[in-house]
């Protein structure tokens, strides 16, 4: 993936500030959270592996930082 693509769009998802989560508090899933930011309507499916797993790693360090109390950056 182009890496200035990758970058836009991570930063278009950390724009928006936490990640979206369920009713019982857990951040969506990777794929959920493609829908939810709409990429699957502007990056075709090897774009979206690669953004799945950043929002993975994402999601990881969001709980970590939720249980220590900080924001990640």
């Amino acid at each position: 993936m182009n890496p200035y693509k990758l970058q836009a769009v991570l930063g278009h998802v950390r724009s928006r500030g936490s990640l979206p989560t369920d009713q019982f508090g857990n951040v969506l899933s990777p794929d959920e959270l493609i829908a939810w930011f709409e990429l699957d309507a502007c990056l075709n499916p090897a774009e979206q592996a690669v953004v799945r797993n950043e929002l993975s790693l994402m999601a990881d360090a969001q709980a970590v930082a939720d249980r220590l109390g900080t924001t990640p950056t």
